[in-house]
């Protein structure tokens, strides 16, 4: 059994989520995960599994898209952004 923390730790995707769980599966190992108390070994924790990757990519593409508004609206109004230049 492969156990972590929160469901995130395992993959950075929802597709990347899916492949190393299907590929657990394939080898006979169950996954865990402390925090939010998904067991693979059943198919609602699959479920579970799956809605939860699915928020958590949501989630982050959210902030992806965030942070790039606020990059677009501080250069429209002039701001330099990155580093300053080295003497």
């Amino acid at each position: 059994m492969l156990i972590v923390w929160k469901l995130d730790r395992l993959g950075r995707s929802l597709s990347h989520l899916v492949t190393v769980l299907s590929d657990l599966q394939g080898r006979g190992v169950a996954f865990r995960t402390l925090t939010e108390a998904i067991d693979t070994e059943s198919a609602a924790g699959r479920l579970m599994g799956h809605i939860l990757g699915a928020l958590a990519e949501f989630e982050r593409e959210l902030i992806v898209e965030r942070t790039q508004a606020g990059l677009k609206a501080a250069k429209k109004r002039g701001t330099k952004l990155g580093r300053k230049p080295s003497v």
